[in-house]
């Protein structure tokens, strides 16, 4: 064997190590990843959960009396919102589709105007603020709803994902 036969011998086997350990080290990460997700969501989702349950308890409380806690409202909507895209990153891909829908929901919420719309609706209605009022705590009463479904399933999730190890 000569020198050139040794030198190409050796460049092939080197390539094939380098793909060997170019796969091994995406494989490495993806666990990586698996792992930080998981920690993640076991230490974040209990603290999540509470808060985000506050907020829909406040959103409960606010409902008597909308038209007056119109800003606290909004607040609390606000606040569930920020909670909820936090869940979000954490949550798995697969077992997102209730969360992504009440952000939705919340966004369109929180673009209501309770004031300006009861008077355009009052001069429409002639002042029959039953009407006005029941649509309102319809949509609040959808709002508080979804967000209870969100810490529903969240709170099973969490359950599952503690007694099965799906990331391992």
């Amino acid at each position: 064997m000569d020198l050139a036969q040794i030198a190409n011998y050796s460049s092939v086997i080197s390539l094939i190590l380098s793909v060997i350990l170019l796969f091994f080290g995406i494989v490495i990460n993806n666990k990586i990843k698996k792992i930080k997700s998981k920690l993640l969501f076991d230490n974040r989702i209990p603290d999540l959960i509470k808060d985000l349950g506050k907020r829909s308890s406040a959103i409960s409380k606010l409902m008597n009396e909308f038209i007056k806690n119109e800003y606290e409202i909004k607040n609390e909507i606000a606040l569930a919102n920020v909670i909820l895209v936090n869940l979000r990153k954490k949550i798995p891909k697969k077992d997102l589709n209730l969360i992504i829908g009440t952000i939705k929901t919340l966004k369109e919420i929180k673009t209501l105007d309770f004031q300006s719309n009861r008077k355009i609706l009052n001069y429409y209605f002639f002042k029959k603020e039953k009407f006005i009022t029941q649509d309102f705590k319809n949509v609040l009463w959808n709002c508080y709803n979804e967000i209870n479904s969100v810490i529903t399933e969240v709170s099973y999730l969490h359950i599952d994902n503690s007694k099965f190890n799906i990331y391992g």
